[in-house]
């Protein structure tokens, strides 16, 4: 006997043309209301850039659950990006605790400055597409 869950995919992209970015922060999500289905668990979550991130980059990519009232209440995946990229090589997010209850966002945190930018950007860009899966409930 197999088990199967019905995994839910969202993609999102970001796109800054900071090169010292500071603190960004993108909502991705917010999870269902208890009246429609409740909390959400992550299971898995991961990017790609467009371009070459310059070794040297101290650019973060943090996954950030936000309480109700839009508070940080935990950390879903941390750390992505602390090292190189090369272009359209995807990188996975560790997923921690990855449930984010009813009427909660998940909420992607950029940080960090980009090193070499113009030789490592057109444009001095950072494009990061990503994906988080997902099933409901814990």
């Amino acid at each position: 006997m197999s088990n199967s869950f019905d995994v839910k995919t969202i993609s999102f992209s970001f796109q800054t043309e900071a090169l010292a970015i500071g603190t960004i922060t993108k909502t991705l999500f917010k999870a269902p209301t208890a009246a429609l289905g409740g909390g959400v668990t992550i299971i898995a979550a991961g990017a790609s850039a467009d371009d070459t991130i310059a070794t040297g980059s101290s650019v973060v990519f943090n996954l950030l659950r936000y309480s109700t009232a839009y508070v940080v209440e935990g950390t879903i995946g941390a750390g992505l990006g602390t090292t190189g990229w090369t272009a359209g090589t995807p990188k996975a997010w560790t997923v921690s605790d990855g449930f984010i209850d009813a009427g909660e966002y998940l909420v992607l945190e950029v940080g960090g400055t980009v090193a070499n930018p113009g030789t490592a950007y057109t444009n001095t860009q950072i494009n990061l597409n990503g994906w988080v899966e997902y099933v409901m409930g814990r």
